[in-house]
């Protein structure tokens, strides 16, 4: 522009010039015009060039000052706001221009930014850890979990290998950048993860995504179900090697007339421990199935309790253990029959595992508005590292004991299930060798309008 406006302005001045040579000759003389003009225009050069000269200067400063002035206001102009500060009526439709396509990339601003929160909102609330890692093999995308699980706040722009460095997880991350779908597993913070790979083809190479999905539990749920179908076979097979043995004595004439009603008892006695271990089994299945039919109605505990201590006491004064119920009315909602067998399981337990002329206490009451039941005995009582596993399936605290007494080993696991099903809390404080004391703390229940 600056160019133009001095080539503008030098030319004017010379055309000026011409013009007013142009503009006198005609007045002047043919004679004086052929006899003077050559000389005249010799005397002229001189002027004419210093006249040039003052052109071209003034053109330049002009040109300078001029273009400083017209793009001034050009260059102020806010692209965010074009018509704020307007320059000239010449560039309003430029500037319409300017502001409808600022408004449309605002817009399209907008819409992207909208999507990527609803992204990160809908990944950040996933159970499972994701993460996009780009073509060059780095993080573009970490939700909430995948930064729990990697131990960090800020994954972007950090390589697979700076994730993680075990050899599983290195193998299928190199796997998925070269086309192949692939899993492996991560152990983390004492739980277990599966971690799927999947490669992204693009025309500018490979990218993928990988989700670690937490699969403590059902790892856990896993080995439970392998040391339950461990532990029946074993439980089932010892009444059954019992039986048989003592029946093969019987069907081959080995045993004396007179020992006969003997083996008889005893394989009564293991057909008897055997059936009651497949109906636990089958109660306690469908405790964890949660296939129970009945509805919750209201139980009175006291009376229950009056009921379980009547049935055991034959029981009790066989081995000299003293059997008591103390406290007050209490009533929950539940299934009578499963409080039933808890608290007899409960009471068995603590008859089972005394001392001679020991003594079993329960005790019904109320404790911050939630009604409990506690058995308190005087028995053996359970090792501090044994506490938390007392409620396993088949764990016995003391195994020769518990196959004396035809324990199957299932009733504080079923008593575990059915504090779950009412929603109650269980409480074990334990000694050894001075006794242990359950409590099973009910929810409180709240009051219907009358």
């Amino acid at each position: 522009m600056k160019k133009r406006i001095f080539w503008g302005i030098f030319i004017t001045a010379f055309l000026v010039q011409l013009i007013t040579v142009v503009l006198i000759l005609p007045v002047v003389d043919s004679d004086f015009r052929a006899a003077m003009l050559p000389k005249l225009l010799d005397e002229m050069l001189g002027s004419l060039l210093l006249v040039s000269a003052l052109a071209l200067l003034l053109a330049a400063l002009s040109a300078h000052f001029q273009t400083k002035r017209i793009m001034r206001p050009i260059n102020e102009i806010d692209p965010e706001r074009p018509f704020v500060m307007p320059a000239y009526e010449e560039l309003n439709s430029l500037l319409t221009k300017l502001n409808n396509q600022q408004q449309k990339i605002a817009d399209q601003m907008h819409q992207l930014q909208s999507k990527q929160e609803e992204f990160l909102d809908i990944t950040d609330n996933m159970s499972e850890a994701m993460v996009i890692l780009g073509k060059d093999k780095r993080v573009l995308s970490a939700n909430y979990r995948a930064k729990e699980l990697f131990g960090s706040s800020v994954l972007n722009g950090k390589s697979y290998i700076e994730l993680c460095r075990e050899a599983c997880f290195v193998q299928a991350a190199t796997a998925a950048y070269e086309g192949r779908e692939s899993e492996c597993s991560l152990q983390k913070y004492g739980r277990s993860y599966a971690v799927s790979f999947t490669p992204v083809q693009s025309s500018g190479g490979t990218a993928c995504v990988f989700f670690a999905r937490d699969i403590t539990e059902k790892a856990n749920a896993e080995k439970l179900r392998r040391e339950f179908s461990a532990n029946v076979s074993h439980e089932l097979k010892t009444p059954l090697t019992s039986i048989m043995g003592y029946a093969e004595l019987i069907k081959a004439g080995i045993a004396k007339p007179e020992d006969i009603p003997q083996f008889g008892g005893k394989i009564h006695k293991e057909a008897e421990r055997l059936l009651a271990l497949i109906e636990d089994i089958i109660h306690l299945s469908m405790l964890d199935e949660g296939d129970i039919k009945a509805e919750f109605h209201p139980v009175e505990l006291y009376g229950l309790a009056e009921s379980v201590i009547e049935e055991l006491q034959p029981k009790a004064v066989s081995r000299g253990i003293s059997l008591r119920l103390g406290g007050e009315s209490q009533t929950v909602l539940g299934i009578r029959g499963l409080l039933h067998e808890m608290l007899f399981n409960l009471c068995d337990n603590a008859i089972a595992y005394n001392r001679p002329d020991g003594s079993v206490i329960v005790n019904i009451g109320n404790h911050a508005g939630k009604a409990f039941v506690s058995v308190i005995d005087t028995g053996i009582g359970i090792e501090p590292q044994e506490q938390s596993r007392v409620f396993e399936r088949f764990y016995r605290v003391d195994k020769s004991r518990s196959r004396e007494t035809g324990g199957t080993g299932l009733g504080l696991s079923i008593v575990k299930h059915t504090a779950l099903l009412h929603g109650a809390e269980i409480n074990l404080e334990s000694k050894p060798n001075e006794g242990t004391k359950i409590i099973i703390l009910f929810p409180i229940q709240e009051k219907s309008d009358s």
